[in-house]
C-alpha cells in the first residue's frame, strides 16, 4: 500500500506522478499538503504519524512543536517557485499533492512542484482591490483535490437558500460534488420546511439535516465519507463546521465557541484550512467561515446550480429572453404557475449580472496590460476618415 493512500492517494495519482518523470528522482518525496501557514506548509509524507490528535494539538500556539510531535513535515516554499507562479492559483493549497526535496536528518523539506489538480474550490477575496498590473491578485484557492464539498447552512436565524446557491455554483465550477448539510436541526421547529427550501435551491443535490452536537443524522453522511476520499466543510462562520468535524471524530479536534445569546449564531473559530484523517471516513478538511463567497469564473457552475431555470429558458419564444415581460416566456409562466420560485429566478439574474461584471473587469485589465485603450465596441480599423 502506498504510504499516502490513507490521505487519498490512488492509481490515478500514481499515473499523474509518473507522467512528471523529470521531477522524480531517488531523493525527491511525494507529500500531501495538510495546511498552509504564513511561515510555510505542513504536509504528510511516508513517515507521517497519524496518531490521534490530542488537546495539545488543537489550535496550538506553538505549531512547530505540534508538527514535530505529530510527525508532520514542515515544507518551505522557495522564492523561485513564487517567482515562476503565473497566478495565485499556482500557489500551493490545502489538499494539494506535491513533490518536495527533504532536508537530511530533519522533518523539513523544500517544495518543488504541485501535481495537476483534479478539483479546486476558489473565490475572490472579499473587499480586496486588485493591485495595478497584478495577476489574479484577488483570487483565493480555498481547497484542492476534494471529492465532495459539504455546504453547511445552519437551521437558525442564519439560514439562507441564496447563500447555498452561491456556494453550489462555485463547487460545481471547481469539479467537486456538492452535498448540502443543514446543521443545528435541534434548534429548528420545522425542519421539513427548511429542507424543502434547501432542496428547491439545490435541485439534484443531496440535502441532509443533522444535529451534530447530539450525533443525529450523521449516518446519512456515510455514503460520502469513505476511506481514500476527501471531503471539505464550507459555510459561514458559526454554522457548525468544527462541531460536525468533532462529531465525526468522536472527540474534540477543533475548538468550538458558544453561540451569541442575542442572535443564536456561532462565533468564528477555525482560522486556517486543515486536513484531518478521520478513521474509517477518509480525509476531511475544515475551513474558516466565509460570509461572502465572491464568484470567480463560475459560469458553468451557475448553469449547473440553476439548471432548472436555464432548461425552462430554452423553451422561451425568444432566444434572448430576459425572463421578465417578454411574451411566451416559459420561466415567467412557471413562476406564475407556482412551479418555480420567483426569488430563485431573481438570484439567477443577480449571479448572471455579477459574472458579466467580473468578465468586463477582466477584459479591461487585459486590454490595459496590452496597452489597448480602445473601447470593446471600437473596430480594429478605427472610425471613418
Amino acid at each position: 500500500m502506498h504510504p499516502l493512500q490513507p490521505w487519498g492517494w490512488d492509481a490515478a495519482w500514481e499515473r499523474a506522478a509518473a507522467s512528471l518523470s523529470d521531477l522524480a528522482n531517488t531523493t525527491r518525496t511525494l507529500v500531501r499538503i495538510l495546511e498552509v501557514r504564513r511561515d510555510g506548509l505542513v504536509a504528510a509524507d511516508a513517515h507521517v504519524n497519524d496518531a490521534p490528535v490530542t488537546d495539545a494539538h488543537v489550535n496550538d500556539s506553538h505549531p512547530n512543536d505540534a508538527r514535530a510531535e505529530r510527525g508532520d513535515l514542515a515544507v518551505t516554499v522557495p522564492g523561485r517557485f513564487r517567482h515562476d507562479a503565473e497566478s495565485n492559483d499556482d500557489f500551493p493549497a490545502a489538499g494539494d499533492f506535491a513533490f518536495v526535496d527533504p532536508v537530511p536528518n530533519e522533518r523539513k523539506a523544500v517544495l518543488r512542484a504541485l501535481l495537476p489538480r483534479r478539483s479546486v474550490l476558489v473565490r475572490r477575496f472579499a473587499g480586496r482591490k486588485r493591485a495595478e498590473g497584478a495577476r489574479d491578485a484577488d483570487l483565493q484557492v480555498i481547497v484542492a483535490n476534494v471529492d465532495h464539498v459539504f455546504v453547511l447552512s445552519s437551521l437558525d436565524a442564519d439560514f439562507s437558500p441564496r447563500r447555498i446557491e452561491r456556494f453550489l455554483a462555485q463547487v460545481w465550477e471547481g469539479g467537486a460534488q456538492p452535498v448540502v448539510v443543514l446543521t443545528k436541526a435541534d434548534l429548528c421547529g420545522d425542519v421539513a420546511s427548511r429542507v424543502a427550501e434547501a432542496e428547491a435551491a439545490s435541485p439534484g443535490v443531496p440535502v441532509i439535516a443533522v444535529a451534530a452536537a447530539r450525533g443525529e443524522g450523521l449516518d446519512r453522511l456515510a455514503p460520502f465519507l469513505r476511506e481514500g476520499k476527501t471531503s471539505a466543510l464550507v459555510g459561514s462562520s458559526g454554522v457548525g463546521k468544527s462541531t460536525l468535524l468533532n462529531a465525526l471524530f468522536g472527540r474534540d479536534v477543533q475548538l468550538v465557541r458558544a453561540m451569541r445569546e442575542h442572535d443564536q449564531t456561532g462565533q468564528h473559530t477555525t482560522t486556517s484550512r486543515r486536513l484531518f484523517l478521520v478513521p474509517g471516513r477518509g480525509v476531511v478538511i475544515d475551513t474558516p467561515g466565509m460570509r461572502e463567497l465572491g464568484l470567480w469564473h463560475a459560469g458553468d457552475g451557475v448553469s449547473e446550480t440553476f439548471h432548472d431555470v436555464e432548461e425552462l429558458g430554452g423553451a422561451c419564444r425568444f432566444r434572448d429572453c430576459t425572463h421578465r415581460t417578454e411574451p411566451g416566456c416559459a420561466v415567467a409562466e412557471a413562476v406564475a404557475a407556482g412551479a418555480l420560485d420567483e426569488e430563485r429566478v431573481a438570484a439567477w439574474r443577480h449571479l448572471q449580472r455579477e459574472l458579466a461584471f467580473q468578465e468586463s473587469k477582466e477584459r479591461k485589465r487585459v486590454r490595459k496590460l496590452r496597452g489597448d485603450t480602445r473601447r470593446p465596441d471600437e473596430g480594429a480599423g478605427g472610425g471613418d476618415e
